[in-house]
């Protein structure tokens, strides 16, 4: 097995909720999923392992003996948590998102960068934000409104965010489609949201480009007509934000597309507000309509995702 799709012991315990500690024991005394080693020398397990761990720990919580557990199947696992498994797949990026968040509350930056880039290059762009970067986003916001999480480790994830979206931009460099910018307004300096969007559009056909985060109305405007952008997205952090989007539609030509996110957007005339980034494709197909500019489908580059 390669390190592709591997999980180090440390992050295989996050990703099923145990702790480090707790994961070496159960090796120590009843090899309770397969391991093997990485050229480095490395023990880590692959991503079937991971989902029997979460079964062994949410099992071993209920109150049974992990030791008359480890002989069981998954299947047979399964059947005595009573609940119904999704996709290996899909429970496989679930475990993805826990393990880079708790990685991230423990300031472990160089763990989540590491995870986070390893799902990158498993999957291909449009997937890896819709079911990665999206559910990410989304949970920090959670635990923020909860107060879980601090604005360290907050800005934390845009940086290890940013790091691993970052290649994702170039591959669509020489893109010949309609151009589609985004930005965040003045006050928004996390911009993963952004950047996210940035890749979707490019994966849509858009020549996208990322014009940079706690921008003006006047700045984005600018960078728009000079490179004569078809769409223009921007993320909303502050309520006062509503004014620079009216600012920045109003000095816009009517055929320019505007579309806005982020926990302040609001829809208005001429502005298309999206509740989550999967609006994004949808916001893109009716621009092209209203343009009669159908942009071209790109193809994404061949996944190294294994079969």
């Amino acid at each position: 097995m390669t390190d592709e799709g591997a999980f180090r012991i440390a992050a295989a315990a996050r990703a099923a909720g145990l702790s480090a500690d707790v994961l070496r024991a159960w090796f120590r005394r009843y090899d309770v999923v397969p391991t093997t080693r990485t050229a480095a020398g490395a023990r880590v397990v692959g991503p079937k392992a991971v989902e029997r761990l979460r079964l062994l720990r949410a099992l071993v919580e209920r109150g049974h003996s992990i030791g008359q557990l480890v002989a069981r199947t998954d299947a047979e696992l399964a059947r005595a948590l009573g609940t119904h498994q999704g996709t290996p797949h899909d429970a496989h990026l679930e475990a993805i998102v826990i393990a880079v968040i708790d990685a991230l509350v423990g300031f472990e930056l160089s763990d989540a960068e590491e995870t986070l880039a390893r799902a990158g290059a498993l999957l291909d762009p449009r997937e890896f934000v819709l079911s990665v970067v999206a559910p990410l986003l989304h949970e920090l916001g959670e635990r923020w409104a909860k107060g879980q999480i601090h604005v360290a480790q907050e800005h934390a994830a845009s940086v290890v965010v940013r790091n691993v979206l970052s290649p994702f931009l170039r591959q669509r460099a020489h893109a010949t489609g309609p151009i589609a910018v985004f930005a965040t307004l003045g006050g928004e300096r996390h911009e993963f949201g952004a950047i996210g969007a940035t890749v979707l559009a490019g994966e849509h056909g858009f020549r996208a480009r990322f014009l940079g985060s706690d921008l003006s109305a006047p700045e984005i405007v600018l960078m728009a007509q000079r490179l004569r952008a078809s769409v223009v997205g921007v993320s909303m952090p502050t309520a006062a934000s509503v004014a620079e989007l009216a600012a920045l539609r109003a000095a816009l030509p009517a055929e320019v597309g505007v579309v806005a996110g982020g926990a302040h957007a609001r829809s208005m005339r001429g502005v298309v507000h999206l509740t989550r980034l999967a609006d994004l494709e949808a916001a893109l197909d009716a621009h092209a309509q209203r343009t009669q500019r159908a942009p071209p489908r790109s193809k994404s580059p061949p996944s190294s995702r294994r079969s």
